[in-house]
């Protein structure tokens, strides 16, 4: 059985109103809705059912995370972003073919890694799948992740760029 977990985009845009699949989003995507109108399509959205909240277990947020890490996006993706991945990795093992609905780039990225499909709503999402790393441009410090947004040897602001393979 196919469902759509979606992020904030999903519903700011109304798309969490159409198609007749199951919807769901982690709470966290809820306390982001702030305006008027979308909080207005949230509602309607959880009233008449097409849309349930649900949080992932600990152990497939742990797993997103360490794909991020991996994939050098640690830095920008969102603690939002990581629950919904989550979510979509544990409807996943439930059996449900899970897709995520993001205009988010980094939460495209760590999907691909782990094997999740994504849609995207307003962009024409990645076209493939990067790993990045974290790096100065003062001093040339290099890190494949980094919870840091300061370079630990200079305190420069650590910038994503794209790895380099030689």
């Amino acid at each position: 059985m196919k469902v759509l977990v979606c992020d904030t985009a999903a519903i700011l845009s109304g798309l969490v109103l159409s198609s007749s699949l199951k919807k769901l989003c982690p709470s966290s995507v809820i306390s982001e809705v702030k305006d008027l109108k979308s909080v207005w399509i949230l509602e309607t959205a959880l009233k008449s059912g097409k849309l349930e909240v649900r949080d992932p277990k600990q152990k497939y947020v742990s797993t997103v995370i360490g794909a991020a890490k991996a994939t050098g996006d640690i830095l920008s993706i969102s603690k939002t972003d990581i629950e919904v991945l989550a979510l979509a990795l544990e409807l996943m093992e439930e059996g449900y073919e899970a897709i995520i609905l993001t205009d988010d780039y980094s939460l495209q990225n760590v999907s691909a890694k782990l094997g999740v499909k994504t849609k995207s709503i307003k962009t024409m999402g990645i076209r493939g799948f990067f790993e990045y790393e974290v790096v100065c441009p003062a001093c040339g410090f290099r890190e494949e992740y980094s919870y840091n947004t300061h370079c630990p040897r200079c305190g420069h602001r650590l910038l994503k760029r794209r790895k380099k393979y030689s």
